[in-house]
């Protein structure tokens, strides 16, 4: 039986495949193009908005130039795209690539065309027809089984009804409830199977050119509406006279300023009236903790390093790991027996986690608990804060979110923030207005922040990591969250519960009364046995274990994270590859603070000076995962002072045998493949002396 297409509307097909950037924006700007989107002032090159209408009188290439003969809104335009024209944001190299359209002269057209090639030009009508089909390869065989399509930074939701025809749903609100998500894909990854229709699409047509040009009908801004498909090369690019360029999230000053006068006023005015337990022994706790980290790592710098010197570096170890079984009794000796069952599921980038998570917002019966350190004002945080608000009219919402961590975020902007959207002023006021949804914005006396990131949804599922919810983690870094069902999103739940009557007026009053009501009836551990582990003031569960787990380590350690300055963790992850531990590191080609890119080039050589392996993630990693022979700690926690002895932080770890081969599979045998293995010292100076003597304080 032929499949049914009910009518879709254009801008969801031309969605899955790559052609909706501009048109999915909530907030763009008109007119002529802004300053800010030329593309390099100093080389000329002007982009040219279409509004209503592009034709194409004529296409032919020559060499590696394509040659273009167009009509723009009723003018002529005479144009050429080349390799060289490409124009891609860095970030995102796994994007399909984009060419720019340099307008050239009419008679440069005519001498460039002499001995071009002509090919054949396709319509919108065709490549309709083509997305269509990709829809379809796409889409869940059997009726009523989800899937999302992520495609540049938008994405669908697709499924088929009893009769076999396909719905298309790309707002978030409006995903249906009913219909369980099956799987998560990104349209970039799958460009041989997008090749294969568009190769089976021509062929029925009897087209047996090497390369076609397709109008793909997208106008507006940015719009790319050209695709060139090259089958003798097996590639396909999009053509746009206004390839996508960056914009800002601004913010006044006057604005930043009074949030930040007033965040210290409730941290150092207000926290010592109705938290004063907490505010002392956040006070003690830091001063302690501070003078024992300046001395350790003087001692460590000054001495421990010589008892290494001139050792020659030993060949890894051939024999088994630790005993992961005595390794589990130490932990229950060290924090108590928490051990606690559940199912746990990696969830890799934005792609996989944000739908799952959207998907789990929209089927909520009852109640959805954030805790998140950032919550920001972006264009998809706003579409977040929406679904959010909707829901809030059927199920409780609570969030919480840090008040120095989501301050400092909302003054910067995501690098692919769309030029001329405006953010609202704060985000929790965003959030309460229209909607029953209750927030707090957490105080940070004497540095604590909660940098904690967890999210309940009716008490049964739990979303736990390091993503935060804005544009980056959407769409730009690479990081890691956990989706955990079972006894385990008790205790996650009731961590939030008392943080939520914590930050209450009531403070400590209200904390304790928490603490001393009832807990969560947790059964004896099954087969999937997990813990977490916490850190807090007074009980550093998360450095401690760690520690721990590197002298014990007997094979291999895997860490991946983008903040590396503990001096004491540093040190002992060169003293395991001195007694033959396979240690290997992997830290972001560039992160999001200036002074942990510079600190971490120190820690990058040292680690390189006693044989351990260090690689370079392209781009940004965000991801807090750590393997020690089998023992997976993973979570929210950074490898510096903050998330060690400071701020409270959340992780889970597991010995589950399962659990650990598939964080090898999923996360570190990947990340090692895409990053870049350092053979040499990177470049150091002074700067990244005196960065890393700032960095192990923070």
């Amino acid at each position: 039986m032929a499949r049914k297409y009910p009518p879709l509307k254009i801008i969801g097909l031309l969605a899955l495949v790559c052609l909706l950037p501009a048109c999915a924006a909530r907030h763009d700007y008109h007119g002529t193009v802004p300053a800010e989107a030329r593309l390099d002032p100093e080389a000329g090159l002007e982009l040219v908005r279409v509004w209503e209408h592009l034709d194409v009188s004529s296409a032919a290439v020559r060499d590696d130039s394509l040659l273009l003969d167009l009509e723009l809104d009723g003018r002529p335009f005479h144009g050429q795209a080349t390799r060289s024209t490409q124009f891609d944001i860095d970030i995102h190299t796994d994007w399909l690539p984009v060419f720019f359209i340099e307008e050239i002269s009419r008679q440069s057209l005519d001498e460039e065309n002499n001995g071009a090639t002509r090919i054949p030009v396709f319509d919108e009508v065709q490549w309709q027809e083509i997305s269509r089909r990709v829809i379809d390869s796409f889409t869940p065989s059997r009726p009523l089984q989800g899937v999302v399509i992520n495609s540049r930074d938008t994405a669908v939701y697709a499924y088929r009804n009893q009769d076999g025809s396909i719905v298309t749903e790309t707002d978030r609100s409006k995903w249906p409830t009913g219909i369980p998500l099956t799987n998560v894909l990104r349209l970039e990854k799958q460009a041989d199977l997008l090749l294969d229709i568009i190769g089976g699409y021509l062929d029925e047509t009897g087209v047996r050119s090497g390369q076609v040009l397709f109008k793909t009908g997208e106008l507006g801004p940015h719009a790319r509406p050209l695709v060139i498909v090259d089958r003798a090369r097996g590639q396909i690019g999009f053509l746009s006279l206004e390839p996508f360029t960056f914009g800002s999230t601004p913010t006044s000053l006057v604005t930043s300023a009074g949030k930040t006068g007033w965040q210290i006023v409730r941290s150092y005015g207000l926290e010592p009236l109705n938290r004063p337990v907490s505010f002392v022994s956040r006070l003690f706790f830091f001063a302690l903790d501070t003078a024992w980290d300046i001395t350790e790592q003087l001692f460590i710098n000054t001495f421990s390093y010589r008892s290494l010197k001139n050792k020659p570096i030993p060949p890894l170890n051939d024999g088994p790991g630790m005993d992961l079984v005595e390794w589990e009794a130490t932990l229950d000796k060290m924090f108590g027996a928490k051990r606690v069952s559940g199912t746990a599921e990696f969830l890799v980038d934005g792609d996989e986690f944000f739908p799952y998570f959207i998907d789990a917002i929209n089927k909520a019966e009852t109640s959805v608990k954030i805790r998140t350190y950032i919550f920001d004002r972006d264009d998809f945080a706003l579409e977040i804060a929406d679904l959010l608000k909707k829901r809030s009219a059927d199920v409780e919402v609570k969030i919480t979110v840090d008040g120095i961590g989501n301050q400092m975020a909302q003054k910067a902007e995501a690098p692919t923030t769309r030029p001329g959207y405006r953010a609202p002023p704060e985000i929790t006021r965003y959030l309460k207005d229209g909607s029953t949804i209750e927030t707090r914005v957490l105080t940070n006396p004497w540095m604590a922040g909660d940098h904690v990131k967890t999210s309940i949804i009716d008490g049964k599922i739990a979303f736990i990591g390091g993503m935060n919810i804005g544009r980056e983690y959407r769409w730009e870094w690479h990081d890691l969250m956990l989706k955990l069902t079972g006894p385990v999103v008790d205790l996650i739940e009731y961590d939030f519960d008392g943080k939520w009557k914590h930050s209450s007026i009531l403070g400590d009053v209200a904390l304790a009364a928490h603490w001393m009501g009832k807990k969560p009836q947790l059964p004896e551990p099954e087969e999937f046995e997990m813990r977490m582990l916490r850190t807090k003031p007074a009980r550093s569960e998360i450095y401690h274990a760690q520690r721990k787990a590197i002298r014990r380590a007997q094979k291999y350690i895997y860490i991946e994270n983008a903040y590396f300055s503990s001096s004491s963790i540093l040190y002992e992850l060169v003293k395991a590859r001195m007694r033959g531990v396979d240690v290997r590191v992997i830290i972001p080609m560039e992160g999001n603070h200036a002074i942990m890119n510079l600190a971490n080039v120190v820690s990058a050589n040292t680690l390189l000076k006693y044989g351990a392996r260090v690689y370079v993630y392209p781009g940004m990693s965000h991801v807090k995962a750590a393997i020690y022979d089998g023992w997976l700690c993973f979570g929210s926690a950074n490898i510096d002072k903050m998330s060690f002895r400071v701020q409270r932080e959340m992780n889970i770890a597991s010995s589950d045998p399962e659990f650990a081969r598939l964080a090898i599979e999923k996360v570190f045998d990947k990340d090692f493949t895409a990053a870049e293995e350092l053979t040499r010292p990177l470049p150091e100076d002074w700067k990244n002396t005196l960065a890393r003597i700032v960095a192990s304080q923070l």
